[in-house]
């Protein structure tokens, strides 16, 4: 102990690992827009949720580069890191579910992905919870409702876009495509498809974004083009970010546990390496926040 404590030696981890055959690692897997997840707060809040989990259990967390496939194969098969959680998985990552499945890594993901129903994930019910904020707005009176939906390959933004359609139609709506429009996840995003649908010169007193922060951008476009909100067009957003409550006025949203869904994800994954279950994945509830950015028509 004398020793130890003169010259300060440290456990290898890996060295460890590859005797024990377990490392203590998880691989954080994001298929491309690495940038765009770090300085997004909803993934960074997911991140977190993540390794507040690992901090109990004494797990690392690895960021794995999808670039290259064989990456994490040999990542995984050196015994770098013992499982993997995926987070972003659009409709075009199934390869990287494919590479998992072949060398049996036990892998979380925290979104749902289409065609993939026994992959173990910790999400939402986006199809429900979008439906929850068009009827919000239907609540209040609102007929010629439009929608922001995301430009990716994600299943949740069909989901929500598919809900939209579907709640207009259960209640006689006639869906008009000249209020939709699309845009990346991005404030820009949200700002650019605003702006299109305001554009066209269509009739509309409300609209749903299928993000916060795209509403964020949205909210933006409207006060330029001398829209009040909510006095002239009211807005809704989706996923309860903490910066939705701050906006002018506050962001009426659909909030998601986003912090637990990072967190439940790990804690599925961390029951399967070390309880060897297989566990249930988990879905979430949502909450409809109201705030200032909805009114009656």
């Amino acid at each position: 102990m004398e020793l130890i404590e003169r010259y300060q030696f440290q456990r290898n981890v890996f060295a460890t690992g590859i005797q024990s055959n377990k490392s203590n690692c998880i691989g954080l897997i994001v298929p491309r827009e690495m940038d765009y997840i770090l300085t997004n707060p909803f993934y960074a809040e997911v991140i977190r949720g993540i390794l507040n989990e690992f901090g109990e259990h004494e797990y690392y967390l690895l960021f794995c580069n999808t670039q290259n496939k064989d990456d994490i194969v040999n990542i995984f098969r050196q015994r770098r890191v013992d499982g993997f959680i995926l987070i972003r998985l659009g409709i075009y990552d199934k390869d990287i579910i494919e590479v998992l499945k072949s060398i049996d890594a036990p892998f979380v993901s925290t979104t749902t992905i289409s065609e993939e129903d026994s992959m173990l994930h910790a999400d939402i019910n986006n199809y429900e919870a979008a439906g929850m904020a068009v009827e919000h707005l239907i609540s209040l009176g609102h007929e010629k409702i439009g929608m922001v939906v995301a430009s990716n390959s994600l299943t949740n933004s069909k989901q929500r876009f598919a809900a939209y359609k579907d709640t207009l139609a259960k209640h006689g709506l006639q869906f008009d495509g000249r209020l939709v429009a699309e845009g990346d996840t991005s404030m820009e995003g949200g700002y650019a498809a605003m702006s299109q649908i305001l554009n066209r010169g269509c009739a509309l007193s409300a609209v749903f974004v299928a993000g916060d922060i795209m509403a964020i951008g949205a909210m933006r476009a409207l006060k330029e083009a001398g829209k009040r909100v909510p006095e002239d067009i009211s807005i809704i957003g989706f996923d309860g970010i903490p910066e939705a409550e701050y906006t002018d006025p506050p962001l009426t949203t659909i909030k998601q546990p986003i912090f637990e869904k990072g967190k439940k994800a790990a804690q599925i994954l961390i029951n399967i390496l070390e309880n060897h279950q297989n566990n249930q994945s988990v879905n979430m509830d949502v909450e409809l926040v109201k705030r200032g950015s909805t009114a009656n028509k």
